[in-house]
């Protein structure tokens, strides 16, 4: 995982396609994460939807986008039962097919992005699929407001904090260079 961390910070500092405003780039320092914690990887129970719902999620540039809801995901962490929706990208927006969940927690605005994070785990094929929290990524509306990133829907809201995947640099809430 450090590799990929180290891989992803090469690609935001120099990549033409960076999130990162090229104005910036000279001083990006990397991303910020929390520590890896074993105790965030966690089995999800996947309950699939009879019939995948359309649902129109909102995005932080005020426009709307078309995803299914394709099926909750029911896991335990830190002692808590929670569930997240996951969400497909209606057909024609997408070349591969993903399962793609929004969440915000006790962190959003704190220790994160205020607007959520995001995770993409394997599209799942069985009756359960591995959710590695260590991965949860800012949206690239953290480091440019030309971007406009998906707000997770409140039914993915976790009511305890998610110390895990990616953080600001600040503590106390403050987004990094733009």
């Amino acid at each position: 995982m450090e590799a990929a961390r180290a891989a992803k910070d090469d690609r935001f500092r120099n990549d033409p396609d960076s999130p990162v405003p090229p104005h910036a780039r000279a001083a990006f320092r990397g991303l910020a994460y929390f520590p890896i914690d074993e105790a965030y990887r966690v089995t999800a129970r996947v309950e699939r939807l009879p019939s995948p719902q359309r649902v129109r999620v909102v995005a932080s540039g005020g426009d709307v986008r078309d995803y299914e809801r394709a099926c909750v995901l029911r896991f335990e962490l830190r002692g808590r039962a929670l569930s997240l929706a996951g969400f497909v990208p209606e057909e024609g927006q997408s070349d591969e097919p993903y399962l793609f969940v929004p969440f915000q927690d006790a962190t959003s605005g704190k220790e994160s992005y205020g607007g959520g994070r995001y995770l993409d785990p394997d599209v799942p094929s069985g009756p359960t699929l591995s959710i590695d929290f260590n991965e949860a990524y800012h949206p690239y509306c953290v480091y440019d407001d030309s971007w406009s990133c998906v707000i997770p829907p409140p039914e993915n809201r976790l009511p305890i904090a998610v110390r895990a995947g990616e953080r600001l640099p600040d503590p106390r809430g403050a987004t990094p260079p733009r």
